[in-house]
């Protein structure tokens, strides 16, 4: 799924727009696209000030391989846009100051709160890294030195999961990033049902949370350089 900039009722917005390479792709991307809706539009997280917000939703007709005929129907999400300058954490850590203590509380206040009312509605993010979280300036009265100009709102949704629904398979979608994601999400054998209630549960999220903490604090990657020796060895 890739994301362009463009126009909404006079405003700049943030356009989710799948772009498959084949039809299984596509099918991946689709339901990937239908988690996020469902979930961004849920009752205590369409509205939270730390959760991104849903602007509209479209359909653009194309031309491809996805269909006998040629043609195929691509939905487009409308989200709101984050900054320019820093749009996700991962751009905005690099900026800061290592010593910018209360901008870092600041966001790390943000992440935890939109994070609780996702968990509130018994939903699980499944994919929380520096990446996923947008960065927003912060308007009005509220941006002030003793408050963060910054506000930091969790997005992509695309590896949510229902807490509340029984697996019935162990063909559940465990991944995420792997960096970022507890070790078990990425085992190659079968999970027992214990362990596959465990991966589709907040613990997942916080664990996740966990790393971005100390990113935020330490101003560096909490197990070394993605992929590398160093992050293997403390996986």
């Amino acid at each position: 799924m890739q994301v362009y900039e463009g126009r909404h009722g006079g405003k700049a917005v943030a356009l989710k727009v799948i772009r498959p390479q084949g039809r299984d792709e596509f099918l991946r991307s689709l339901a990937a696209m239908h988690l996020e809706l469902k979930f961004l539009l849920s009752d205590n997280i369409r509205q939270h000030p730390n959760v991104v917000k849903v602007l509209g939703f479209t359909w653009q007709e194309e031309t491809g391989p996805l269909r006998d005929d040629g043609f195929f129907i691509k939905p487009i999400l409308l989200v709101e846009l984050a900054s320019p300058e820093n749009s996700t954490l991962d751009a905005l850590i690099g900026r800061l100051r290592i010593d910018d203590f209360a901008t870092k509380a600041s966001l790390i206040s943000d992440i935890v709160q939109g994070l609780d009312a996702v968990h509130s509605e018994f939903l699980i993010h499944g994919d929380l890294k520096p990446e996923n979280v947008l960065i927003f300036a912060s308007q009005g009265p509220s941006a002030t030195p003793e408050k963060s100009r910054y506000v930091a709102k969790l997005s992509d949704f695309g590896y949510s999961d229902d807490a509340e629904v029984r697996s019935t398979s162990h063909r559940w979608n465990l991944a995420g990033t792997e960096y970022w994601c507890p070790p078990e999400c990425f085992t190659s054998a079968q999970l027992d049902e214990d362990r596959m209630s465990a991966v589709r549960s907040a613990p997942r999220d916080l664990y996740c949370l966990g790393l971005i903490i100390w990113y935020i604090i330490a101003s560096e990657l909490p197990l070394g350089h993605d992929r590398g020796p160093a992050w293997s060895a403390k996986r």
